[in-house]
Order: C-alpha cells, then structure tokens, then sequence
C-alpha cells in the first residue's frame, strides 16, 4: 500500500490516491471519535484529513506508512479542533452510535463499554487524550506516537503515565455504583447473556431520555 501511496501521489492521480484514503475511513473515523466524542465531528474530521494529505501530498515521502501519516494529520486536526472549543476538555454527549434493534447484542455491550471509555477520556486534556489512544487503544510504540504528536519519546512517555493514573482514578471512583446503577447494571448484564438484544436496546432508550 506504501508503494501505491508513492505511485498515486508522484503521478498526481486524485482517483487513485482517493481510494488508498478510503481503505482507512472508518479507522480513522473510530480514531477521531475516540478523541472527539462525536461522530458528525468525527466524520468532519476524517473529510478534512483527507482533504489535507491530498495537498501535502508531496510531503509524504515514505519516511513512515501511509497509514501513520494519516493518522498524524487526523490526529493533529482533532486536536486542533480540541482547542478551538470553548471546553477543550470535555466531550460531546452523543458518544455511540443510536443503536438498532438489529444490531448484535455483542455490538451493543462494546458500545456501552465504549460510552463508558469516553466519558472517562473527557477528564484528560487533549494531548493525554490522544497519547492514551494512540498507545493503549491503537498499541503504537512510544517512538511513533512521539512522531505523530511532535513531541519528544520522554514527553509521550510521561503523558500517557499521567493520563493512565486519571484514568484509573476516574474507574475506581466509578467503581461505588449507586443502588439504581447497580440494578440498572443487572439489567443490562441479564439482558446481554440471553441476547435479549430488543431488551437492550429499550434500557439503552430509557437511559439516554432519562439523562
């Protein structure tokens, strides 16, 4: 895929390098909505990742994947947009995907476990944020999330440290569920081993119109 990058992008060919983006467009929509909490933010931003690598094209010059270079510019514009919102902070609401009743009864416990990922990743500033992705979401090594982020080995190092220690303050804390969240939490976990999918669903609604 490297050499096709190369190819696509020495010959200028918009339709050829077009569709090397597309192979990452979810990933990279996962990835930036992970950062982002939103997934119309998200899928902003992967438009304008994509737009961006097509006019520094010429700058990509296989020093890393093509894959990696994306991400650095996806990243980087999500942490752009990060500090041009009032609360650079916090997250958006709209953390899953509406569910379906269709949807896989294992689909909807990953979009809980991932709701409940994001709402602990709104108490990390950006940087930490992305560093904790990047490192223990996407499991890059510390030398290519430096890369991405332009900071240095020791800096990406000290900031995943920094955020892994909120992270687990932030899961302890939550870790004394009230009595209504206990029973709200056997509910779901009844529901999901009989793939009670409907079930699922229909707590999910209750919740999302009691917030």
């Amino acid at each position: 895929m490297d050499d096709e990058a190369d190819r696509a992008s020495a010959a200028g060919d918009e339709r050829a390098f077009g569709r090397l983006l597309e192979r990452h467009r979810h990933e990279l929509r996962v990835h930036c909505h992970r950062l982002l909490g939103s997934y119309d933010e998200a899928e902003d931003m992967v438009q304008e990742t994509f737009l961006r690598a097509w006019h520094k094209r010429d700058q990509y010059a296989g020093r890393s994947t093509f894959r990696a270079w994306l991400y650095r510019i996806a990243t980087n514009r999500c942490l752009d947009h990060l500090a041009r919102q009032p609360d650079a902070g916090e997250l958006e609401a709209d953390g899953t995907e509406p569910s379906t009743p269709g949807a896989d009864a294992a689909v909807l416990a990953r979009e809980v476990l991932e709701q409940a990922f994001l709402t602990a990743l709104q108490h990390l500033p950006p940087k930490q944020r992305a560093v904790l992705v990047l490192r223990d979401v996407l499991g890059w090594p510390a030398k290519e999330c430096a890369e991405v982020l332009a900071i240095s080995v020791a800096s990406a190092n000290s900031a995943l440290q920094r955020a892994r220690a909120t992270m687990k303050r932030v899961h302890d804390e939550r870790a004394r569920p009230s009595d209504a969240e206990r029973v709200l939490l056997r509910r779901y976990m009844s529901a999901l081993d009989r793939s009670e999918v409907d079930v699922v669903v229909e707590l999910l609604d209750q919740e999302r119109r009691a917030a």
